[in-house]
């Protein structure tokens, strides 16, 4: 009979196999070039902007700066969720194996809370010279907050897992949940950015942490005690299985995730119109994908408005054509595959079209999408700069960029494919 501790380590592989396989297909060499190419862009923008705000009066910015920082440390505490790799069907040897259990969902808990420190860890420290500038922490207390962060992050991951035998914080019927532990986090966090200097900041931070680890060990102890709420964990589990797959979704098809299709009849007039400009069955297919299939809709509308946020941070006319051509860039890379997507379908194959005619009907509908991205993008830029020589000039480049995409990345991309075949 398996042990469950086999059975552990049976699903973790195939986990681990699954991430592999996804890691492989979006870590590819475009987006691993794009990646490099946005990591270059952040580093100049945080060293512009340190510079910036130490030659500035500290008494000024100190309220805007905590307040940015503590939500960025905020959206990284939330992050992760912790990995019970249980089956609505694992309940028939629930009994039969006691609190051979504790330990099974105890290790997941731990270990899935490894990603989630090591990106709030990176936070604080790329944040550190901005919270020394206006906080009562120093450079030189970085790693107890580091030290304390990270144990709270624990904690946090710890009483999610306690939830399971009603020993959390909060009623099981409603357990306070990585919400109401952010929101937690944003109180203590601030309340120790904004105490004076002295070490009541270092205190105050200190004691809460104490406090929750003393009923967290507490806790532990009772496990045995108390009866297993096994609908939360399958609840809990599902949640993280949904949103792990959610987000590989945005790079990479996953099969057993089926993309809603939502006509938007508010579009109706608009496709209509542009699909008597376009004189082939691809391209009012293409048009109708890129438009009502929220696979594809949310790759190119996910893009623009992150762009437009990146955007809205930088006054630099090259940095703004820059990020313009990487939002294109990205956009072209993720949705070129289309390209192909029906190409085993009965409808092709008793119909079929020259494959020239397949890129060539792809082009226009693609072209649309980088015109619309480029409006957003301008419309954007003008609240930066106003309409000035300066915006024609960005808003020019990006519509170069967008043709050059499109009538010579993806012919090529196109011909590359054709040749693996």
């Amino acid at each position: 009979m398996t042990s469950l501790a086999q059975l552990w380590q049976k699903r973790f592989a195939q986990f681990a196999k699954e991430l592999g396989k996804y890691g492989r297909l979006i870590f590819n060499d475009h987006f691993s070039i794009i990646l490099f190419v946005i990591l270059g862009f952040g580093a100049f923008f945080y060293r512009e902007q340190l510079v910036r705000l130490q030659a500035m009066d500290t008494g000024s910015i100190r309220l805007p700066i905590i307040v940015i920082a503590v939500i960025i440390l905020a959206v990284c505490f939330q992050l992760g969720k912790p990995m019970w790799l249980t089956k609505d069907s694992d309940k028939s040897y629930l009994f039969a194996r006691g609190k051979e259990w504790h330990a099974y969902w105890l290790k997941g808990t731990l270990l899935a809370v490894i990603l989630p420190v090591i990106i709030l860890l990176a936070a604080v420290v790329l944040l550190s010279p901005f919270i020394s500038l206006v906080t009562s922490w120093s450079s030189e207390q970085l790693l107890l907050l580091c030290v304390y962060l990270a144990l709270a992050k624990v904690l946090s991951f710890v009483l999610i897992y306690l939830n399971i035998f009603t020993l959390g914080l909060g009623k099981i019927q409603q357990p306070l949940n990585q919400w109401h532990h952010s929101l937690a986090f944003v109180l203590v966090l601030t309340s120790s950015f904004l105490l004076p200097s002295g070490p009541w900041h270092i205190l105050m931070f200190g004691i809460v942490l104490i406090g929750l680890s003393a009923y967290v060990l507490w806790a532990l102890t009772q496990r045995e005690q108390r009866l297993i709420q096994f609908e939360y964990v399958i609840e809990q589990e599902t949640a993280r299985e949904s949103t792990f797959y959610k987000w590989i979704a945005i790079f990479a098809d996953v099969p057993h995730l089926v993309p809603s299709v939502k006509r938007r009849a508010f579009l109706d007039g608009l496709l209509e119109n542009l699909s008597k400009r376009l004189a082939n069955r691809g391209s009012y297919m293409y048009l109708r994908m890129l438009f009502r299939n929220n696979a594809y809709s949310g790759v190119w509308l996910r893009v623009m408005l992150f762009i437009a946020v990146m955007l809205l941070l930088v006054d630099q006319l090259y940095m703004a054509m820059i990020l313009g051509a990487i939002g294109h860039l990205l956009t072209v890379v993720q949705l070129v595959p289309l390209i192909h997507y029906y190409d085993a379908h009965p409808f092709q194959q008793l119909y079929p079209v020259q494959i020239a005619k397949q890129y060539q009907a792809f082009q226009p509908t693609m072209m649309i999408i980088f015109i619309i991205q480029t409006a957003f993008y301008a419309l954007v830029w003008s609240f930066i700069q106003g309409f000035n020589f300066t915006w024609l000039l960005v808003a020019g480049t990006w519509l170069a960029t967008a043709a050059l995409l499109t009538y010579f990345y993806i012919p090529l991309w196109d011909r590359k494919q054709n040749n693996k075949h």
